[in-house]
């Protein structure tokens, strides 16, 4: 299971984030399903780490986006390309890249 570490950042100082919980099904199906290469899996891709990353609000651990609705958090979220930028290289360098790393040493 994914830790979960909190973290923060630009354009959001004053929120916290971090990884909601993901098991290894979650992401064998994630890293099969990973391609960069047309638009609709691309949005696949980025609709799961936005599903997956939450945000502290009112001490209350939420999504950063509702699983099968448009709906973000904070408001206006999904209008801030910086902070979207910010989040998915967030998951992308923090949780995906060691899970590939680590596959890799193992299969060697």
């Amino acid at each position: 299971m994914i830790t979960q570490k909190e973290f923060k950042i630009d354009s959001y100082k004053d929120l916290t984030f971090r990884v909601g919980k993901i098991d290894a099904i979650q992401m064998l199906a994630f890293r099969t399903t990973m391609d960069f290469t047309n638009i609709e899996a691309t949005e696949s891709t980025y609709k799961f780490v936005f599903e997956h990353l939450e945000v502290n609000v009112a001490d209350k651990w939420i999504p950063v986006k509702e699983k099968d609705i448009n709906v973000y958090y904070p408001d206006g979220l999904d209008n801030d390309l910086n902070a979207m930028n910010e989040l998915l290289g967030y998951f992308l360098n923090n949780v995906v890249k060691p899970l590939f790393m680590k596959s890799n040493e193992s299969n060697q």
